[in-house]
Parts: structure tokens; C-alpha cells; sequence
């Protein structure tokens, strides 16, 4: 036991110093504020005053820049209407650009990871649509043939645009894909559609009726927690639960249309208080 004693004050340490090693300190240049990882900087904040466009450096510090980190964009102070990505951006987190002000995002043809299509981002292959800005200028977007995945917070917090185009081929809408806004009113969901992660439609104060199709076997749980003005859901889908809190805070409900393999409602005595309010 003595020697395990000497022995672990030396462990932690060499484990500490193996931390430092690998630890970023934020480090500013310009507008850019980031952090190192391995000699490649990840952007975490971007104070863009009055640039606009922003076109992200190559490098900062004379590290490559690769990463795009969470909210860099994230204050509606912003003016910034544009973003422009370069070649060597390997990853964008989630939640990178939801600044309200953001109208475009342009990627570098060269980039191996990104593209954009109308100034929404996409995977390269375009599978994946990730992002479409905030302020996005056009009220409808008819989203490309080639998509199969709706991205985490893709339509939240859109402010002008109306009417989304989903196509068939469409398997997975992501956590809060369309929360978040009251703009987006029309959704019409093809019958590919297989998956629908939670809060996909939280707050939305937009749509007012939604049919969720028969190929639907996974279905979030409060995927239409208070979406105020939701007024009919017709349910198809191929689900034995209606998970909890799916339709939490709707005073506008009137109608919901479940499929007969439905054999529970979870928050089922507030979902009823609810309808029989309204």
C-alpha cells in the first residue's frame, strides 16, 4: 500500500501533463477568437462588428484552420448576412450558424466535406442538409433529390421562410429540425420518411396540421410540444406509443388521427385535458 501511494501522486501527475499537452487555450486574431488541438485551430466565437460578408481564414496563428465550433454566430446583434467557408473546414458542429441575421452560406468548391445548394449547407454528397441560415431570404426551399437526413436544428429559428419540400427518399428528420420558428407553415412529410427524433417540431408556431406517414417506426418524444397553433394531426405511422409529451402545451389541438397499433399514450391525462380544452 506504501508504494501504491508514492506511485499515484506520480500517475496523476504525468496524467496532467499528458492534458496540457492536449489542451487548447483560447487564443484571439482579429474578429476570431480559437483554440489548437494537435497544430489544427477550431473557431469558437466570431466578434464580426461590421464584416460582412465573413469569409473563414485559412489559418489563425499559422495553425490550418479545420473546425468550426458550436454558436460562433450566435448573437441577433449581428449584421452578418454571409458566410463564406474555405477549402480545409473538416467539421461544423451542429449549431454553428444561428445567428438571426444570416441570410447565405457559401462553400469552396474545393472542400472535400461541404457543399452549398442556394446558400444552405450540405454534406458534400448531399445527403445530409444541415443548415439553412436563419434569415434565409426565399419563402420556399425545396430541398435536394439526393437528401436522406434532415440535420439537427437544420429550419430552427427560421424567420422568412414558409414552405420546406421534402423529398421522397427522405429517411430521418433530426432533434429540432424545425423548432424554433413561426414562419414555416407548410411541411408536407414523403412516405420514405422513417424516423423523427425528438423536438423535431418544438415551438413552432407555424403549421397547423401535419400527417406523419405510414413508414414512421421511430417517433421522438416531445416532437410537438408547444407548436401553438397546431390544430389536426393525423398520425399513420407504424408505432405501438405515443411518446411523452408529444403534443405537450397545444391549445389550438382539436383533431388527432391515431393508427390502431397504437396500444399507449404516455402523458395520456394531459393530452386529454388538452383536447377536451380546446
Amino acid at each position: 500500500m506504501k508504494n501504491f501511494r508514492l506511485f499515484l501522486p506520480a500517475l496523476l501527475a504525468a496524467a496532467l501533463c499528458m492534458l496540457i499537452g492536449f489542451s487548447a487555450n483560447a487564443e484571439t486574431e482579429g474578429i476570431y477568437t480559437y483554440s489548437v488541438v494537435n497544430e489544427q485551430a477550431t473557431i469558437t466565437r466570431i466578434s464580426p462588428e461590421n464584416s460582412d460578408p465573413i469569409t473563414i481564414p485559412d489559418t489563425l496563428g499559422g495553425y490550418p484552420v479545420t473546425t468550426l465550433g458550436n454558436s460562433i454566430l450566435s448573437s441577433s446583434a449581428y449584421t452578418v448576412a454571409e458566410v463564406v467557408i474555405p477549402e480545409g473546414i473538416e467539421h461544423i458542429y451542429d449549431i454553428t450558424f444561428n445567428t438571426a441575421k444570416l441570410k447565405y452560406i457559401t462553400v469552396d468548391e474545393n472542400n472535400p466535406e461541404y457543399c452549398s445548394v442556394n446558400g444552405v449547407l450540405l454534406d458534400k454528397v448531399q445527403t445530409t442538409l444541415i443548415n439553412c441560415p436563419p434569415n434565409y431570404t426565399y419563402e420556399v426551399f425545396n430541398v435536394p433529390a439526393t437528401v436522406k437526413t434532415i440535420g439537427k436544428y437544420a429550419f430552427s429559428n427560421a424567420k422568412i421562410l414558409k414552405t420546406v419540400q421534402l423529398p421522397e427518399g427522405l429517411l430521418t428528420l433530426g432533434d429540432q429540425a424545425f423548432a424554433f420558428t413561426d414562419s414555416i407553415e407548410h411541411i408536407e412529410l414523403p412516405q420514405t420518411l422513417e424516423t423523427i427524433e425528438g423536438n423535431c417540431f418544438a415551438y413552432n408556431d407555424g403549421i397547423r396540421e401535419i400527417v406523419i406517414p405510414q413508414n414512421v417506426t421511430s417517433f421522438g418524444t416531445s416532437v410537438f410540444t408547444d407548436c401553438h397553433n397546431l390544430q389536426t394531426a393525423v398520425i399513420l405511422a407504424n408505432i405501438n406509443t405515443i411518446p411523452t409529451w408529444a403534443f405537450d402545451n397545444n391549445q389550438s389541438l382539436k383533431t388527432v388521427v391515431l393508427p390502431e397499433t397504437v396500444t399507449e399514450i404516455a402523458s395520456l391525462e394531459e393530452s386529454l385535458k388538452q383536447l377536451q380544452a380546446a
